[in-house]
């Protein structure tokens, strides 16, 4: 949850300056806001696997492969990834969707497998 945007003047907050850079969602808002990628915000988006599969389709549009190891390390996010950034099987991710039995399910079947 980004609390700076609850706050009457965010900018008295400690680390209001480098919350991009810390923060997943913030760095990934930043971005968002940009229109475009924002290279000292990515080490923040990668350590989430959620925001991170979010930056690579809508910021980058299209694979990170510097960030494809976060994003596979989740059933949920990597399904999705394969969907719609890859647009095709992600072999490499297949074991950990399999964790995942409904993911894997919707999968199997959206790549006919």
């Amino acid at each position: 949850m980004n609390l700076y945007k609850y706050h009457s003047n965010p900018e008295q907050l400690d680390g209001y300056e480098k919350r991009a850079f810390r923060v997943p969602e913030l760095a990934y808002d930043l971005a968002k806001e940009k229109g475009k990628r924002v290279p000292e915000a990515e080490p923040a988006i990668m350590q989430d696997p959620s925001w991170a599969y979010r930056y690579a389709l809508g910021v980058i549009g299209d694979r990170w492969p510097e960030a494809e190891p976060v994003i596979k390390q989740d059933p949920e996010m990597a399904y999705w990834h394969a969907r719609f950034v890859i647009g095709d099987r992600w072999p490499e991710a297949e074991p950990v969707i399999m964790k995942q039995p409904s993911r894997w399910r919707r999968y199997k079947e959206y790549f006919n497998l």
